[in-house]
This record gives structure tokens, C-alpha cells and sequence, in this order.
């Protein structure tokens, strides 16, 4: 029996705190849960699911900022932000939009980092 979206998704994150996984791991298990995801009803199970897989890519683009790779930080907390807008979580928004600020501002995108800190 396959596990639902969810139960992957918890695996997902307890990986991230304990550190078992590589991102680029994490990453690929993340993107088939995600179009699993694709075929769930718009149903509060459904953002639940969605808002575990946010929080994934958040935490994602922290592992990668904590070392450096600022491209890929921008690419997981971009999709986090596209996730937190469309489930309409301001709060999340605004701490992904801090964190690509900072990225930005690491990778020397100075623009881009006022743009995203002003936004936040």
C-alpha cells in the first residue's frame, strides 16, 4: 500500500531536523509528492497536504542558504512563496520574502534584495 501525501510529507520534514537526508534528496522525494498532490480535491485535507509541502520547500531553501547556494535557496523558497500565496498564509509569505531578501543580498543582488525585503 502507497503512503498518503501527507505521511511522506511528515517523513520529509523529520528528515530535514534530523539531518538524513541530502536536500537534493529531499528536493526529488518532495516534487512526486507534489504531483501526487495535483490529482487531490480542493478539499481542507488538500491544503493541509499543500501547506506541509511549503513548509518542505522553506525548509529546503534554508539548508541551501545555510550552505551558500543562493540559487537554489531562491528556487525552494520561491516555491514555497508560490505556495503560501496560494493558499493565502501573509504571515509565511512575508517570512519566505525576508529570506529571499537575504539571499539576494548574499548572492549580491542588491535590487532584488531591497525589492523583496520591502515586501516582506
Amino acid at each position: 500500500m502507497e503512503d498518503d501525501p501527507s505521511d511522506r510529507l511528515q517523513r520529509l520534514l523529520d528528515s530535514l531536523a534530523d539531518s538524513i537526508m541530502a536536500p537534493e534528496q529531499i528536493r526529488g522525494e518532495l516534487r512526486t509528492i507534489i504531483q501526487v498532490l495535483r490529482a487531490v480535491p480542493d478539499t481542507p485535507e488538500g491544503a493541509a497536504v499543500l501547506r506541509l509541502a511549503a513548509d518542505v520547500h522553506e525548509g529546503i531553501g534554508d539548508l541551501f542558504e545555510m550552505a551558500g547556494r543562493w540559487a537554489e535557496a531562491r528556487t525552494e523558497y520561491g516555491a514555497a512563496l508560490d505556495l503560501y500565496t496560494q493558499l493565502g498564509l501573509p504571515a509565511d509569505q512575508a517570512t519566505v520574502r525576508r529570506n529571499l531578501g537575504i539571499v539576494h543580498q548574499e548572492a549580491g543582488r542588491l535590487e532584488e534584495a531591497a525589492a523583496s525585503s520591502n515586501s516582506a
